[in-house]
């Protein structure tokens, strides 16, 4: 064995001597860390994964959410349009609705006025359940025949005296003139226009022609 440095430097090993210095193996808790940074390197890995996953996971369901949120918008918007179009629309039809019935009412008032200017004798030519456009097609036809015969009534000349005439079976087989009423004429114009009773044998005539229980038989 080399005899020590005085000065403490430690003298160098002999050729064909072993290095006295034993090899420095790690303790066995040494190990048990490495072991254990090694897990934790491996967890904190997965963790970060995780965390990784979540986050798409958290971006998608914020993304789902906001599409969601943005469908029900515009759901809630097309309701909203649509809900007011409903309305205006009902308010157009309560409208017009409102407007036919004062129409109707008001035509119907008109109806009753027409009925009453034409008198009773011309309105029994009307029947009692006529209605409408064929009550005022009826009110046309009577409203005109009754200004004819009025007019003709005011414009007339007297009638000339007659010769007495043989009695027949009465007009509608032509026995007898023209301007000759007979008996069962004079009965229907007593009945229906007891107004014309005064009026000239023209008068009658033309009523007797158009409405008469003979007319359209010569």
């Amino acid at each position: 064995m080399s005899e020590a440095d005085p000065n403490g430097a430690t003298p160098a090993t002999e050729p064909g001597t072993a290095d006295p210095t034993p090899s420095i193996e790690p303790p066995a808790d040494d190990k048990h860390a490495a072991g254990l940074r090694r897990e934790l390197v491996r967890h904190r890995d997965e963790a970060k994964t995780l965390r990784e996953q979540l986050a798409t996971l958290q971006a998608a369901e914020t993304e789902r959410q906001r599409k969601a949120a943005e469908e029900k918008g515009e759901y809630k918007r097309l309701y909203e349009e649509s809900a007011a179009k409903v309305e205006a629309l009902t308010g157009q039809v309560t409208e017009l609705t409102s407007f036919r019935e004062q129409v109707e009412q008001a035509a119907e008032a008109r109806r009753i006025e027409r009925l009453e200017a034409l008198g009773d004798e011309w309105r029994a030519d009307i029947p009692d359940d006529a209605t409408g456009a064929e009550l005022d097609r009826l009110l046309a036809i009577t409203e005109k025949a009754k200004a004819r015969v009025t007019a003709a009534a005011t414009t007339a000349p007297a009638d000339p005296p007659k010769a007495k005439v043989p009695a027949g079976t009465g007009n509608a087989d032509g026995s007898q003139p023209a301007d000759v009423i007979t008996a069962e004429e004079k009965a229907w114009l007593d009945k229906r226009h007891p107004h014309l009773r005064g009026a000239s044998t023209a008068v009658q005539r033309k009523m007797l022609d158009k409405f008469g229980p003979n007319r359209g038989a010569n």
